[in-house]
């Protein structure tokens, strides 16, 4: 029972080598390492090498989310892996992250399962971290096609930034899609669970991954997201009105800063969650 590991990576900088350095920490499970990197500029691919991890360069203008990672998980399973962890190039492992992630797909027999995204407070700021534990708590969760009824879109809520896939399962459905730069975890997972299989989350398989974004950057993110659901609207309207979980996150941002005397953030928070809702709605525009 084979098991690989993959990042895409484009300029992934220094501190790409704490990234590879944790994950030869724990990597006596994984079979085979692959960096698939979209023609860097820096010294990623060296990096990479001087870890131990095989190398593939493609060009920039062929890498897609969705496309680049159905290539690498295709190949994978014909060459007989059994499981495919993803990963992003600013991802850094916590404490047997990766041994709890293979162990969670392994009991569950789950389609995929993603692990624990915790933000770094050196890095990061509370916004980021407040989303992060909305969306990353701490129970374990596995949901199939019946929890849709209660769970609404929470049921295909999975990342790349850190996730374990069946890659037998995975084929059925025709991996991620030939294309497409943001959602691929998503529209995977919306496929996988309308077929039967069920989605995992693992809250013991803990990464610090932390973004820092600013006003501008949460802006410009928001509108590929608009755009992304503006196209797939059909199937993501199996999963209810997401408008609502969007208002619920922005009600209880409130509230954590409130409660954590950090009300002098309001204003600022509230010009965050403008700029999200501005770009997300120009996205649906298409414009």
């Amino acid at each position: 029972m084979k098991i690989a590991l993959a990042i895409p990576t484009y300029n992934a900088g220094e501190q790409f080598k704490e990234v590879l350095n944790l994950i030869n920490k724990q990597a006596s499970q994984i079979d085979y390492k692959l960096v698939v990197d979209s023609s860097s500029t820096d010294n990623t691919l060296d990096i990479a090498g001087n870890y131990g991890f095989n190398t593939k360069i493609i060009s920039k203008s062929d890498f897609s989310h969705g496309g680049t990672r159905t290539e690498i998980a295709k190949k994978l399973f014909k060459l007989d892996y059994k499981y495919l962890i993803f990963m992003t190039q600013d991802v850094f492992l916590q404490s047997e992250a990766l041994k709890n992630i293979i162990e969670y797909i392994k009991v569950h027999d789950a389609a995929v399962v993603r692990g624990k995204q915790e933000v770094d407070l050196n890095k990061g700021n509370l916004f980021e971290y407040f989303a992060r534990n909305q969306n990353y708590g701490e129970k374990n969760l596995l949901y199939t096609k019946s929890d849709i009824a209660e769970k609404g879109i929470d049921t295909i809520f999975t990342s790349d930034a850190f996730a374990i896939y069946d890659l037998e399962k995975l084929s059925t459905v025709g991996y991620f899609g030939t294309s497409g730069n943001v959602s691929e975890d998503m529209f995977a997972a919306h496929k996988l669970i309308q077929n039967g299989y069920s989605i995992g989350y693992c809250s013991k398989a803990k990464v610090f991954h932390t973004h820092n974004y600013t006003i501008k950057q949460e802006y410009n993110r928001y509108i590929p997201i608009g755009n992304f659901y503006k196209e797939q609207h059909e199937w993501i309207s199996k999963y209810g009105k997401t408008n609502q979980k969007g208002i619920m996150l922005v009600l209880n941002e409130m509230k954590f800063l409130v409660l954590n005397g950090k009300i002098y953030l309001i204003p600022t928070a509230v010009l965050r969650n403008a700029a999200k809702l501005i770009g997300f709605q120009i996205g649906k525009r298409g414009k």
